[in-house]
């Protein structure tokens, strides 16, 4: 049960997939309960997938959700030996999803959900997360918050995965030119603005720069507004919402890939950063933000760089680092996207529930 799921966009969404095909591929049935997202047609890609998919309308009205779900439940009553809960709106569901059903309940942290919830639903996520059988956090940042938040239980860390492409080698950085590239929706969390602020000083250090932004555009006229005060506009691209041929192309064209990600006063964090391994694949260095989720999809040093997001020194000294060195980064970098392959990551879950059967 997952708040999002393809093929609409969100990191929810694509850790949810993987790991049901995961299942699927070591000969497990995965049913998939999850939200209809009116502007993404859904149907043709359901029925094209190895899994059943049932998706709830987007009801305004709670009532009318708890009913859906209640039949959804009561219709496959027995048939289940897991429910996997993945999404603040699920783990606020996890009391009566219990009450319907007997089958054993993992809850998934990405990083926002005890922070986020407010009012009852706090009450009922607080409720999910002490009395479910398991509870798995994708990073130890979001494991820590929990434990902030005063969610005193064993909880598991089991990062994100990624789906690689084989045979990919190391790669050599652009010669003219320094290539920057941020994958994600253009939002004050993913930080992109952190890098628009710092290009006055990485152009002073490095030249001809370009900083390409891939991703839904929700605060373009922030970064277009911040990119002409500082008089960096040409150095900067903004393509959007892409499809994955056209984001693999952008990545394949850059040389670090940056996600300086930025903890909202809302709770609203960046639980990991699976676009950094992501990006790790195609052989491209990371630089990320310390003190997020980022922390955990980036090995200082090997894979990449850690730093305080504000510090424009840190950020061109991390580059310059990478630049020295950068086919040796860019060999680690797929070597440590190759540590979280699904195959691994897909396991580590499959460990957890096969070992309650025991």
């Amino acid at each position: 049960m997952v708040s999002e799921f393809p093929p609409g966009p969100g990191g929810i969404g694509a850790h949810a997939y993987n790991m049901a095909l995961h299942f699927i591929n070591k000969a497990h049935q995965v049913t998939v309960y999850t939200a209809d997202r009116p502007s993404y047609r859904a149907s043709g890609f359901d029925r094209d997938q190895p899994m059943d998919i049932y998706r709830y309308p987007t009801y305004s009205n709670k009532l009318k959700r708890f009913v859906h779900l209640i039949k959804f439940l009561s219709n496959h009553r027995n048939n289940f030996d897991w429910i996997i809960l993945s999404g603040q709106s699920n783990l606020v569901l996890y009391t009566l999803i219990v009450q319907v059903i007997r089958s054993r309940v993992l809850c998934v942290i990405h990083g926002h959900e005890i922070i986020m919830a407010k009012g009852v639903s706090r009450f009922f996520v607080r409720r999910a997360l002490m009395n479910s059988d398991r509870v798995v956090a994708v990073s130890d940042f979001s494991k820590k918050l929990l434990h902030d938040n005063g969610i005193f239980r064993s909880v598991i860390t089991i990062p994100n995965g990624v789906n690689l492409n084989k045979g990919v080698e190391p790669k050599s950085r652009n010669e003219n030119k320094l290539v920057l590239i941020t994958v994600g929706s253009v939002t004050k969390r993913k930080g992109q603005h952190n890098v628009v602020a710092a290009l006055t000083e990485i152009i002073k250090r490095f030249g001809s720069v370009e900083y390409h932004i891939v991703g839904i555009p929700k605060e373009k006229e922030v970064i277009e507004s911040l990119a002409h005060e500082l008089g960096v506009m040409r150095s900067i691209f903004l393509h959007g919402a892409a499809s994955d041929e056209q984001r693999n192309a952008y990545l394949s064209q850059s040389d670090i890939f940056m996600m300086l990600s930025e903890n909202l006063p809302d709770g609203d964090v960046e639980g990991f950063g699976i676009a950094v391994l992501e990006a790790n694949g195609f052989g491209l260095p990371a630089i990320g933000s310390k003190g997020t989720g980022v922390e955990q999809a980036i090995h200082q040093g090997i894979s990449g760089y850690l730093v305080d997001a504000q510090n424009p020194d840190q950020i061109c000294n991390s580059i310059s680092l990478i630049l020295d060195k950068y086919e040796k980064f860019s060999l680690e970098s797929i070597a440590w996207a190759h540590q979280h392959d699904w195959k691994v990551i897909g396991k580590k879950y499959l460990d957890i529930l096969n070992e309650e059967q025991k």
